[in-house]
């Protein structure tokens, strides 16, 4: 699918399967490029591959899947995009890239423990990476504000984001930005800010059943690199909160908190563990032990958090302060330029490249055709945007010729290099 529209759905667009909402791919291979999905009354777009499956990858690619909310009387999760995944199927099955999954809504309003959530993006499963996305104003009634992912507690794979803003996302209770429950996630170079839950996590709620891996027979954990954890809010936590689910004598088998490195957070957030503990009580917390590498900042110097800017000032704590080891060759940031220009890599999603925030050139009007007799003028005009701004020269190709030239005024051509033509 190419281009496509698919928008205020109540029913079924399905390609394979059923899905309440817009599109529902089941077991099949496909590329969805440059696609819409918009304000469906369910998932705006859904992924499953089960255990034996034959079906090929899935990519979605430059797609926008934008306010699509959950009908109040279903449970699930993932308004945006709804993924399941086998713990069988190999590595990154599914790869979202260059989306933007912006201001959906699960508002389930009957809450029993099985209620799951995720306003923006639901994963179950590890075969998945999300690269250069937007995520943010993504909300959710239960947990998981902008993402909520989920596994088998044996599970060995991690699902992957790399180079991605989460921020202004909301819980109602855990997980403003993101909840994992028996999931490894990885963040790499991430902007996670402004998010918000009601009980835990503001950035982060980790939750692990089990410490140990059946197959790999080592603990459970994950890795958040080069992140920006900023100005993120919660009862407790309000960066991170890890539940061991185990008593503190059992603090050897536990799992572990993600690793945090290299990343920064603001001076006044909190990271927080939870362990069990006898009645009365059951349970107690603790503060998390960071690597050295992760550091507080009062002012992480983004151009404009407030309306949503997350590139960097040149006065930024942020630069030359990440791991340049996680970042391999031909990276890009959220803006599609190159990683590492400076030092070493930056922290956070936009790398600063000093001066201007290069972007590259596009279209954003295109010629219209149009029909006229023989003596009559033509007009037409095109827009285009990009850092710096773009030149224009419009081209012609004669009739039965396969060459394009350039047009020049003068004659029968007024505005060759303008607009319009």
């Amino acid at each position: 699918m190419t281009d496509c529209t698919v928008t205020n759905n109540g029913g079924s667009a399905v390609i394979s399967g059923e899905a309440p909402g817009g599109i529902n791919l089941h077991d099949v291979a496909a590329e969805l490029r440059g696609c819409d999905f918009s304000r469906n009354q369910g998932h705006g777009l859904s992924i499953s591959y089960r255990k034996g499956s034959p079906g090929g990858n899935v990519v979605v690619d430059h797609c926008t899947i934008e306010g699509n909310m959950k009908p109040a009387a279903r449970s699930g999760g993932g308004e945006g995009v709804h993924c399941e995944i086998d713990e069988s199927i190999s590595p990154e099955r599914i790869t979202l890239n260059d989306c933007r999954i912006v201001n959906n809504a699960y508002a389930r309003v009957s809450l029993p423990l099985s209620s799951v959530g995720g306003g923006g993006l639901y994963i179950w499963g590890q075969s998945i990476r999300v690269t250069r996305c937007i995520i943010t104003g993504n909300s959710s009634s239960a947990d998981g504000g902008g993402i909520y992912l989920a596994g088998d507690p044996e599970g060995t794979g991690s699902p992957e984001f790399h180079d991605c803003l989460i921020a202004g996302n909301s819980a109602a209770r855990a997980g403003g930005g993101v909840y994992a429950e028996n999931s490894n996630p990885y963040f790499i170079n991430c902007t996670l800010d402004n998010n918000h839950a009601g009980s835990r996590g503001g950035t982060l709620y980790n939750f692990q059943n089990q410490a140990y891996s059946a197959h790999a027979g080592v603990q459970h954990t994950g890795l958040v690199v080069n992140c920006a954890l900023t100005g993120n809010t919660a009862a407790e936590g309000s960066a991170v909160f890890h539940d061991y689910n185990r008593y503190q004598s059992d603090a050897e088998i536990a799992a572990r908190p993600p690793d945090f490195i290299h990343c920064a957070y603001t001076n006044d957030e909190t990271w927080t563990g939870s362990w069990l503990r006898p009645s009365p009580e059951n349970s107690t917390t603790a503060p998390l032990v960071l690597d050295p590498s992760t550091f507080a900042v009062a002012d992480a110097g983004y151009q404009d958090a407030a309306a949503g800017d997350y590139h960097l000032t040149a006065a930024s704590v942020l630069i030359d302060r990440g791991d340049e080891a996680r970042v391999m060759m031909g990276d890009l940031d959220l803006d599609r330029q190159p990683r590492i220009h400076g030092v070493t890599v930056d922290v956070g999603a936009y790398e600063f490249a000093g001066g201007a925030v290069q972007i590259a050139p596009a279209f954003t009007l295109q010629p219209t055709a149009v029909t006229i007799s023989a003596g009559e003028n033509a007009v037409f005009t095109v827009a285009a945007g990009g850092t710096p701004t773009p030149s224009l020269q419009w081209q012609r190709r004669p009739a039965g010729s396969a060459d394009w030239s350039d047009m020049a005024d003068g004659g029968v051509y007024i505005g060759a290099t303008d607009s319009t033509i």
